[in-house]
Parts: C-alpha cells; structure tokens; sequence
C-alpha cells in the first residue's frame, strides 16, 4: 500500500484485493435502517402505541404476506449481529 499511496501503480492482484475490500465496505456501509424503511419490530411497537392487539408474529406474518404480493420491498441487513429484515414501499 506505500506503493500506493506514493501514486505508483498497483499490480493486478493488489488492485483485485482493493476493489474487493471496497465491495464489502460498501455493503456494510449499507447495514443501516434508511428513513423509509422499517422493521416488524418498529411496525409492532407502533401498533401497541396504537392501541391494537396483534402480536410480533402476527405484525412479521402480514409483512412477509405483503413483501411477497409486491406491496413491500424487503432486504435483509444485520443490526447488533442479528439478521434482520427491513421493509419499505416500492
């Protein structure tokens, strides 16, 4: 990396490892909850806010029910080190 960062040239397996690193800190900088996206979790403790009686299972049934219709986009990201599912509309 001193080679690099004097501006000479990388040579193929560097750079190959480089963009690799890039690729993979671009996808863990993408393991965030955007602001229109929302979680089962988010949707359940509003609806208990609310007033209702749905439980969590119930709350990830109807969106998961949803994300498959098309109604939903999904993804999935790891927050804390859990995998979990976030949902926005299309």
């Amino acid at each position: 990396m001193a080679n690099h960062k004097r501006g000479q040239r990388l040579d193929k397996s560097t750079r190959a490892a480089v963009s690799g690193i890039d690729a993979i800190l671009a996808e863990l900088a993408e393991d965030v909850i955007r602001p229109d996206e929302f979680t089962a979790k988010m949707t359940y403790e509003q609806h208990v806010k609310a007033g209702g009686t749905r439980t969590l299972a119930s709350i990830r049934a109807h969106l998961l029910r949803r994300s498959n219709e098309g109604k939903l986009k999904s993804r999935s990201i790891n927050i804390d080190g859990k995998i979990t599912t976030v949902y926005s509309l299309p």
